[in-house]
């Protein structure tokens, strides 16, 4: 089923023509759903018991001012993720205006500005909200890269159709039957090209020795500490919540790099 999808994504993006390859990420998905299928891989028990029309269980579990000690453990690792999102956003926002427009045209930061100020406030009302938090999708660059297909209006229009899909449960099934294998083949391409503009957007100025150290340092103690392959018998348990996650543990890491090189005297960082 990986291979499936894989090599069809890969082959209908290499050698399909324009058209083709616009679908290309769903005729991978569609083929090695229907490899899965014909395997006897495909649990379709949750398409069969969901509703065709459906209104979302909507809740609110409200405020928690207690600001007890596991209050305190985790607030370090929010505080951590939130500046990886606004990372995250900032260089999202960078990225796709560099492979949205058919000429190279310079970077709008004001649309940059816009997109944090969006996604502190999408944030906000998340949390008022009790919901899980939001930011930026990376993988949407991926996709506009594959498909070629940078339109604003496709986007409000896609943001259109996941609020209609809350009100079908039926289609929301058949989106969450997919097999586990072929979702990961499907968010490997993406995760591949989402990887090669992270390292295009770090070496677009040259990549320095100390730009290179500090970037690989954060990627694979990020790696390490996520797989619990360093001291994790050892780490304190007050540690463990931003330790423990590769995320918030690549970027501490990181961000003690960059503080460090700023300090170096003689140099002005320029990472």
């Amino acid at each position: 089923m990986v291979t499936v999808t894989l090599v069809s994504i890969l082959v209908l993006s290499f050698f399909g023509s324009k058209s083709i390859r616009l679908w290309a990420p769903l005729l991978g998905i569609i083929l090695g759903t229907l490899m899965s299928a014909a395997l006897g891989g495909l649990d379709t028990s949750r398409i069969d018991d969901a509703a065709w029309v459906g209104i979302p269980q909507l809740s609110w579990p409200g405020f928690d001012v207690s600001f007890g000690a596991d209050f305190w453990m985790l607030l370090p690792a929010f505080i951590i993720v939130t500046v990886v999102g606004a990372i995250e956003t900032f260089g999202d926002a960078i990225a796709v205006q560099r492979i949205s427009h058919r000429t190279e045209k310079p970077v709008d930061y004001r649309t940059v500005q816009g997109a944090l100020y969006a996604d502190g406030l999408g944030n906000l009302l998340s949390g008022v909200a009790g919901t899980m938090p939001n930011t930026t999708c990376s993988t949407s660059i991926s996709v506009v890269d594959m498909t070629g297909i940078a339109s604003r209006k496709v986007g409000i229009f896609c943001g259109v159709f996941m609020v209609l899909l809350a009100f079908f449960p039926k289609v929301a099934a058949v989106i969450l039957s997919i097999p586990p294998p072929v979702v990961g083949a499907y968010i490997l391409v993406l995760i591949l090209l989402l990887f090669m503009h992270g390292v295009r957007m770090v070496a677009q100025d040259g990549l320095s020795y100390e730009k290179g150290f500090i970037v690989g340092m954060g990627f694979w103690l990020g790696v390490g500490f996520q797989l619990k392959a360093i001291f994790y018998e050892q780490m304190p348990e007050w540690l463990t919540p931003i330790l423990g996650n590769g995320m918030t543990s690549g970027t501490m890491i990181t961000l003690l790099l960059v503080a460090m090189l700023s300090l170096r005297r003689g140099k002005k960082a320029t990472f």
